[in-house]
């Protein structure tokens, strides 16, 4: 090694650092809500994916009542009037039913898991 030149591990070192870091979501921020509206007698969207530790906000934009009730998981949400808010944070990796205590053909899915979110990475090492 010669002197004033970095040795090759330490930039190597250097380097993975700068990538874990880039690839790392900040600390401080944290993510926004999923929103799932309540609408003509529906949960939209119906089936949602989502990381361990996310935040969703159903709203009830129907003039009927409707609950978010799980077949286990977060507590029930009690009746919604129209305007009202329900939230309920996932941190278990799993897939969450939900149904509207009310209206047994309103159902809904949670689906908690990093796998939904990691990057397609391509392989073209035969090409």
């Amino acid at each position: 090694m010669s002197p004033g030149r970095p040795c090759r591990p330490a930039l190597m070192l250097a380097g993975l650092i700068a990538l874990c870091a880039a690839l790392l979501p900040a600390a401080a921020a944290a993510p926004p809500p999923h929103n799932v509206a309540i609408v003509d007698f529906a949960f939209q969207p119906g089936d949602l994916a989502i990381r361990p530790g996310d935040v969703v906000v159903w709203t009830n934009q129907d003039a009927t009542s409707h609950t978010v009730t799980f077949d286990s998981g977060p507590p029930d949400s009690g009746a919604m009037g129209r305007g009202d808010t329900y939230q309920a944070t996932f941190h278990t990796i799993g897939v969450y039913s939900y149904v509207c205590r009310f209206h047994s053909n309103m159902q809904g899915v949670i689906r908690v898991d990093y796998r939904a979110f990691l990057p397609i990475v391509a392989n073209n090492a035969g090409s």
